[in-house]
This record gives C-alpha cells, structure tokens and sequence, in this order.
C-alpha cells in the first residue's frame, strides 16, 4: 500500500504494471473490484478516523477562560490550516493515479474539518462573551449551530425552543 491509499497489485511477487516503469497505468475501472473496494475504504476510512480525533478534540479541548480576541485569531489560524489542507489536497488529487479516490478523500476530511474549526469558534466565542448568542451553547450546540449554518437547513429547533412562528 502506497501512502495515498492506492494499493499496488501483486502477481506471484511480481509488481502489477502500475509498478512497472514503461508500461502505462491501469485506470481505476480496469481494477480488480477487490482493488477498487479496498482503495475506496481507505479514501473513507482515513479521514473517518481523523474526523473522530477532531471530534474528541472539540469535546476535550479547554476552550473556556479565552479572550475574544484569542478566538478570532484561533479562528483565522483554524481557516488558514482548512485552506493549507485543501489546496496539499487539490496537489494531491491532481498528481494522483486516481484522482477520484482522493477527491473522495480530499471532501470527506475538508469539509467537517471547516466545520469542526467554526465550531469551536463558536463555543469558544459563547463561553468567552455570552451575549453573543441569545441561549448558551455548550460543544454539542455549536456543533449543532455550525452544521444548520453551513448546511443551509434553517434553525427550527431553535425556533420551537424560542416560542418563534
């Protein structure tokens, strides 16, 4: 198994012809469907288990006693490591021997990552400056907050709650 998640075949000890120089590259749908099912588990599986750590490190991470202005500059800094990460990954995607197998991978990291990094600017941001939200969110609520933001699903929850129409 290569880093990116491919995994070369091999015949009898012998290199697949991805692995051979001179010989052109298989493309993804002339795999062997094992091939395919393994390289698309890993694409899943890897970012799956960073989006566990991320989760764990929003419950864990004391994020309380913060000033407003350290929550900005965490949220620039959080911003700028989402934008590092996705252009490393359109690098990646575009130099890849199967580029849409690391797109899937590319998605599935980057976009909970921006979540995850507005999320806890807003906890921090509700623990730091309570007037800034009109209830208290604990982690759970602005994961909540940050996912109905972004995913452009309204807040209806929260209406109900409010005695909102």
């Amino acid at each position: 198994m290569t880093g990116s998640g491919e995994r070369d075949q091999h015949d009898h000890g012998n290199p697949s012809p991805l692995a051979r120089p001179g010989r052109a590259r298989q493309q993804y749908d002339d795999l062997p469907a094992a091939t395919r099912r393994w390289m698309v588990f890993w694409a899943v599986a890897r970012p799956s288990l960073i989006i566990t750590g991320l989760l764990l490190l929003h419950y864990l991470m004391p994020l309380w006693d913060r000033q407003s202005r350290s929550t900005g500059v965490s949220l620039v800094l959080g911003l700028l490591l989402v934008a590092v990460l996705l252009a490393w990954q359109i690098r990646m995607i575009s130099t890849s021997k199967y580029p849409r197998v690391r797109a899937i991978e590319a998605l599935s990291l980057s976009v909970p990552l921006f979540v995850f990094v507005f999320a806890t600017a807003y906890f921090a941001t509700a623990q730091g400056i309570p007037s800034s939200f009109s209830q208290p969110l604990n982690h759970t609520d602005a994961l909540y907050f940050a996912v109905t933001t972004f995913s452009s699903v309204g807040f209806s929850g929260w209406e109900k709650e409010l005695g909102m129409p």
